[in-house]
């Protein structure tokens, strides 16, 4: 199963490290900021792949973790939807605290 994440802030390179940590293989990761992606490298090391394309990390894992801003997360839903082809067999989950998991509803 390769993991990926879109959103190189805090919460997702805390979730990076600590599937890393315990041995879960953490394969990709976005942001849009070359300086998000520099820290992630500091502690997610150089086997995993970094982009500024968050459909490279669609493309490339089977579970994606969206761990942007809140208000950042409908736009990268939207955007997976319309730049991807088929999802099947693709889980997604997103860390906000404030939106209900239906925002991701059009990923099924």
């Amino acid at each position: 199963m390769n993991i990926g994440i879109i959103g190189a802030g805090k919460v997702g390179v805390s979730i990076g490290f600590m599937m890393k940590r315990s041995g879960i293989a953490m394969r990709t990761i976005s942001d849009v900021l070359d300086a998000s992606l520099d820290t992630a490298r500091t502690y997610l090391a150089e086997d995993v792949s970094y982009t500024k394309n968050n459909l490279d990390v669609v493309s490339a894992c089977d579970v994606i973790a969206i761990t942007t801003q809140d208000r950042i997360i409908r736009d990268v839903v939207r955007e997976i939807d319309a730049g991807t082809g088929r999802l099947d067999g693709k889980i997604f989950f997103h860390t906000s605290g404030a939106d209900p998991s239906s925002i991701l509803k059009p990923l099924d």
